[in-house]
C-alpha cells in the first residue's frame, strides 16, 4: 500500500462505522493524500475484491462518478476517496433542502441513474465474477429474473408470521401474497437487463454544498451490482426514503424525462422497495425502524 504513496507517511487510520459487509477505513497520509481501505468481514471469497475492480473499471468506462481502484487483492482493496461527504453525513441539511434544492438533487441522480441502467447486460441476477471488461456485455448468473424473488419474497412473508406476530397479521400477509401474485406475470416476461448498483442509499452518494444546492460528487460501494429490472434501484430508493412517494416521484420525473409512469412501473417499485424491506428486517438489529418503513410502504399497497 506504501507503494501507492512512496514520498509520504501513513498519518491516519479512521475506522467508518458504515459497511454491512465491508470494514472501512479512510487513510490520510502525511501530504494530506486520502484512501479508502476495504477488507471483507464475512467473505472468504478470494474473488470479491477483483470483481470490484473489474466492475470500478466498467463504470469508469461509461465515464460514471465512481472511485477507482487503485490496488487489490483477495483480502483487501484500495482505493481512491471521492470529494466531498455521504448524503448521511449532512441529516440537517438534507432534512432542510427546499424543493428546488431536492429537485436540482434528484436531476443530477436522475441522470447518474439513467447512465448506469444504459449498461445493457445478459441474464440475470448477481454479475459472473470472473469478467473482463473487453466483453460486451455483463453477465448474470441466472436464467430469469424471478428467480431473485421465487421463492425467497413467500419465504420472508411466511416466515415473518411465526417470528413476528406483534406486526405481521395474517392480512398483512394476505397483501403481500397478493401484491406478489399482481407482479410475478411481469418479473416472468421482464427480459431486458441491465447493470444495477442494487443498495442505493444515502451511505453511497457523495455530496458536496456548493452555493445554494448539493452537487452529486459520485456514487460508491457495487459490492451488491447485479443485473436485472431498473426499477429495482429506485425501488431501494423508495424503501430508503421510507415509502416517501412525493421524493420518488420528483425522482422519477427526471428518471423518465417528464413522462408519466405506467401502472407497472408504480406496482414494480413498491414490491421491490417492500422485498427490500423484508430483507433488511431479517438482516438488522432494528426492527422497529424498518416494520415502520413497511407499514408506510404496505398502506399505498392496501390503498
Amino acid at each position: 500500500m506504501q507503494s501507492l504513496f512512496p514520498h509520504s507517511k501513513l498519518l491516519h487510520i479512521q475506522a467508518i462505522e458504515k459497511g454491512f459487509e465491508h470494514a472501512i477505513s479512510i487513510l490520510t497520509f502525511e501530504d494530506q493524500s486520502k484512501l479508502i481501505f476495504r477488507r471483507c468481514k464475512f467473505s472468504t471469497d478470494a474473488s470479491h475484491f477483483p470483481f470490484l475492480n473489474y466492475v470500478s473499471q466498467l463504470l469508469l468506462k461509461y465515464q460514471l462518478p465512481v472511485a477507482s481502484i487503485l490496488e487489490f487483492t483477495g483480502e483487501y482493496c484500495v482505493e481512491s476517496l471521492l470529494p466531498g461527504v455521504d448524503v448521511s453525513d449532512l441529516p440537517e441539511i438534507w432534512n432542510s433542502l427546499t424543493k428546488k434544492q431536492f429537485n436540482q438533487f434528484c436531476q443530477q441522480l436522475a441522470s447518474h441513474l439513467v447512465s448506469l441502467h444504459s449498461i445493457s447486460c445478459q441474464q440475470f441476477g448477481n454479475l459472473d465474477k470472473f469478467q473482463t471488461v473487453s466483453q460486451q456485455k455483463c453477465i448474470g448468473s441466472d436464467t430469469h429474473w424471478i428467480h431473485t424473488f421465487d421463492p425467497s419474497f413467500l419465504y420472508l412473508v411466511n416466515k415473518f408470521i411465526k417470528t413476528k406476530s406483534s406486526f405481521f397479521s395474517t392480512k398483512i400477509a394476505t397483501d403481500l401474497k397478493q401484491l406478489y401474485s399482481t407482479v410475478k406475470p411481469i418479473l416472468l416476461q421482464f427480459n431486458t437487463p441491465v447493470l444495477l448498483h442494487g443498495d442505493l442509499n444515502a451511505n453511497n452518494i457523495r455530496v458536496e454544498l456548493q452555493e445554494d444546492h448539493l452537487h452529486i460528487c459520485g456514487i460508491v460501494d457495487f459490492g451488491d451490482v447485479k443485473a436485472g429490472d431498473y426499477r429495482f434501484d429506485l425501488g431501494r430508493l423508495l424503501c430508503h426514503w421510507k415509502g416517501d412517494w412525493n421524493k420518488m416521484n420528483l425522482l422519477c420525473e427526471y428518471y423518465y424525462n417528464k413522462a408519466s409512469m405506467q401502472k407497472d412501473d408504480v406496482q414494480l417499485i413498491q414490491f421491490y422497495a417492500i422485498y427490500y424491506t423484508l430483507l433488511l428486517i431479517d438482516c438488522m438489529n432494528n426492527d422497529d425502524k424498518y416494520s415502520s418503513i413497511l407499514q408506510t410502504l404496505l398502506q399505498d399497497v392496501i390503498r
